[in-house]
């Protein structure tokens, strides 16, 4: 009924195989078009630049992104994944820059704004070929066929509503802010982007400047030519100079600086920099204007930027001005920084700005309802939008209204991805009701906090006073070889409830590991604890219902694995569950997730198989300390546990210890009533320990004590040696390739220990190796077999395979 699944599996033939089922059967399609009536699950794609290849981070991002998606889909929800493309922004203007030999903003002007915007239109769409591939390839479900692509009109028409929006609510103005800037692309860079990493190469000296002072505070002019020494870092910002800043709180000294070839001047410095400085005003070619105070129509106070007939500059107290270092006067320029930009605004100071937009030193978004206006078959970028022109009578005014140069900073652009990749508000009005809006799930690298994520939650918190999205997931992966091995292993969880509750709180690492701890003991407890019940050749109730409980597990787990492993739970529900039941869905990605059944739950028998597992691991470790063999059997084990149920517990699963340790038999710690307190004794400080007592190795963990007598008696080392050459006619078979349940006959040839134990063990070998014979003769030639050293006897020991 079942297809023969083979231990040595092709991962990559099983997924391109998988891969061209769920096309073949539209599976992906059918998980969104075939439940219309199924609660909304919104997943918003962070959209890459295809203007380079795709590489692991992105392969690792959309990974986990299609966890949650297939969870949420196998919950009975109706996922929408909508692919989409970031078309915008320096990273793909820098790189046709780069292309064309461009090396400023004046030489794209020349090269022509039309022919630059098409080279970067043609761009970003360079390696969608390859972004395809690699997301088919990795399972990930996202609708590729209708994205949304940040360059196109209804997308930016989008964007145009929003801020029409912003400007009716008084959320939008235009103001001046420091930011950091790069000359050479005549623009300013977004702060995000300069958080993530910013290369500081400028040199900061330290230069003390000498400024006259031209009047005091009275207004009359000093006697002896007086100058304040200022301080500053950044001497490329003199020319902009406004003002000086002292401390209201400290004491300033005036020195009477005199020479033998000049006239006596003083000197104003910070009593306490007196000790630190030893013992001008630059040229202004650039236009001067002032902040000024105003009282607005609307009855509030505001300061603007006017221009001014001359250049006043004074000095004004400034609570960051520091004693540690300098003269205790500090330079001020509030066209450099958002610090002196802020003094100028609070008082009033003068505005000069010497540097041009590409960092040469010069010195020495109203809008309105557009009615009528048709942009339809516009491209509304560079140059063309330039084109488009209205005559603004209709606000008082004669002028014509054009766009204004500056821009919004392009994360803007991705913050208006939620309304802009339906084309809201002119279609799909209604994905603020249905479930499109707010997201449900993002899942990003973590970098995306700084950009992606805060321009969604600004943007969604002034437009609708909620949150753009409610889950997120923010990436910070490193792929190693465990992780790597653990993938081959199947996947990665026990307790169907505590894989749903992690998966439903956005927590697929711990869910993953979950399933790992439940196959390990599903395959290293279970089912090996069960081979004989599974070999044995009658077909009765034990066996059936071996089966029955190993089907039940594997296609549970198939179904509990499907969001983390998808190809390998497709390929085991396909074998398993299809072909058991064909009213089954035809994918395991369309069946419903896993729920736990409560009352099936036998906690007292959970609880005597984790003690079982326990002592057997702790038997191992004593007998691996003792450095015995486990095939090598031994006389007794001793057994502490902590509680009169353990105790109870230790009679039900007994006979599983004792096969587990292959041991003879199984003493609670009162039939040795000083064997504890020796080993105690013995381990110290140490409470988990291993330590050698009078003939036993006795292992000690959290008050539990399995000890085993290490002692072996001829009669032991025989039955230890039959166990060994049971082992090595397993590997025969297993070499050979046969069946788990072939039936075989075994050929010998040895010494006379060998023989001795091969007679004496007959039974046993015979029912560990499936043999129907036993034969001291050399093998047949159709026979597999191998020369081996045991126990420093060298034997010949073959195989042949019964046919029926």
């Amino acid at each position: 009924m079942f297809e023969v699944v083979s231990s040595r599996v092709s991962f990559p033939d099983m997924e391109s195989e998988v891969l061209r089922y769920w096309q073949d059967h539209d599976v992906f399609r059918r998980s969104v078009d075939d439940r219309p009536d199924a609660p909304l699950f919104m997943m918003y794609e962070g959209p890459p630049t295809a203007n380079g290849s795709p590489g692991i981070h992105h392969v690792l991002a959309r990974v986990f992104k299609d966890v949650i998606s297939r969870y949420r889909t196998m919950k009975g929800c109706r996922v929408i994944r909508k692919g989409g493309w970031d078309t915008h922004g320096l990273p793909v203007e820098l790189e046709i820059e780069k292309e064309l030999g461009l090396r400023s903003k004046r030489d794209i002007e020349e090269y022509g704004i039309a022919e630059f915007n098409q080279r970067c239109r043609e761009s970003v769409f360079r390696y969608v070929k390859e972004w395809e591939v690699m997301t088919d390839r990795i399972g990930y479900w996202v609708d590729m066929d209708d994205p949304y692509v940040t360059l196109d009109n209804d997308y930016i028409e989008t964007g145009w509503w929003i801020l029409k929006e912003l400007w009716d609510r008084g959320l939008l103005y235009e103001d001046q802010r420091g930011t950091p800037h790069c000359p050479r692309c005549v623009s300013s860079l977004s702060s995000h982007e300069v958080a993530l990493g910013y290369r500081e190469n400028t040199p900061d000296p330290s230069v003390f400047v000498k400024f006259e002072a031209t009047r005091w505070l009275d207004g009359t002019p000093p006697v002896v030519p007086t100058y304040l020494l200022a301080w500053t870092t950044t001497p490329w910002t003199l020319p902009g100079n406004t003002a000086l800043a002292v401390s209201a709180e400290a004491e300033y000294s005036v020195l009477e600086i005199t020479a033998d070839t000049a006239s006596p001047y003083r000197m104003v410095v910070a009593t306490d920099r007196l000790a630190a400085v030893s013992v001008g005003i630059s040229a202004y070619g650039s236009p001067i204007s002032k902040f000024t105070r105003r009282d607005s129509s609307s009855g509030n106070t505001t300061v603007e930027l006017l221009d001014a007939d001359g250049y006043d500059p004074h000095v004004v107290a400034a609570d960051f001005v520091s004693m540690d270092d300098g003269s205790g006067i500090v330079h001020i320029a509030p066209a450099f920084g958002d610090e002196d930009l802020g003094l100028g605004r609070e008082k009033e100071l003068s505005f000069v700005q010497p540097v041009d937009l590409q960092g040469i030193i010069t010195a020495f978004s109203e809008l309105a309802e557009l009615s009528g206006a048709v942009v339809d078959d516009l491209d509304l970028h560079r140059p063309y939008v330039d084109n488009v022109t209205w005559n603004c009578g209709s606000l008082d005014c004669d002028g014509t209204m054009r766009r204004i140069p500056e821009v919004m900073d392009a994360w803007f652009d991705s913050g208006m991805m939620p309304l802009a990749q339906w084309h809201y508000p002119f279609e799909n009005t209604e994905i603020d009701h249905d479930g499109r809006l707010p997201a449900d799930y993002i899942c990003e690298a973590v970098d995306q906090t700084r950009g992606w994520f805060y321009s969604l939650h600004a943007l969604s918190t002034l437009l609708k006073d909620d949150v753009a999205y409610r889950n997120v997931i923010c990436l910070g992966l490193i792929l190693d070889g465990r992780g790597r091995k653990m993938s081959k292993r199947l996947g990665n969880v026990v307790d169907p409830i505590t894989v749903d509750d992690n998966l439903d709180h956005y927590n697929p690492t711990d869910a993953g590991r979950r399933i790992q701890e439940f196959i390990d003991i599903l395959s290293n407890w279970y089912v090996r604890r069960s081979r004989r019940r599974f070999w044995k050749s009658e077909s009765d109730t034990d066996k059936l219902g071996a089966y029955a409980t190993l089907y039940n597990c594997l296609t549970t787990v198939a179904k509990l694995m499907a969001p983390l492993a998808p190809f390998v739970a497709e390929q085991m529900y396909r074998n398993l569950e299809q072909r058991y039941d064909p009213g089954a869905p035809d994918s395991v990605h369309l069946a419903v997730f896993p729920s736990a059944d409560v009352e099936l739950i036998d906690r007292a028998l959970m609880d005597a198989t984790r003690l079982a597992m326990r002592v057997a691991s702790m038997g191992r470790a004593a007998r691996s300390k003792a450095k015995l063999k486990v095939r090598q059997p031994l006389a007794s084990v001793v057994v502490r546990t902590r509680t009169p149920d353990e105790a109870q517990y230790l009679d039900w699963v007994s006979g599983q210890i004792l096969e587990e340790l292959n041991i003879k038999e199984l003493h609670t710690v009162g039939a040795e009533p000083d064997l504890y307190d020796q080993a105690l004794s013995a381990a110290g400080d140490n409470a988990e320990a291993i330590v050698s007592v009078e003939g036993f190795s006795a292992s000690l963990e959290s008050g539990y004590m399995v000890a085993i007598d290490t002692r072996i008696t001829p009669e032991l080392a025989d039955e230890g040696l039959a166990r060994e050459l049971a082992h090595r006619i397993q590997n025969l078979r297993k070499n050979a390739r046969y069946e788990i349940t072939d039936r075989i006959i075994t050929y010998y040839q040895g010494p006379s220990d060998i023989v001795r134990v091969m007679d004496g063990h007959q039974a046993y070998i015979m029912q560990e190796t499936l043999s129907e014979a036993l034969l001291a003769q050399e093998p047949d030639p159709d026979a597999s077999s191998e020369s081996q050293s045991i126990e420093g006897m060298e034997v010949v020991l073959g195989v042949r395979r019964v046919t029926p």
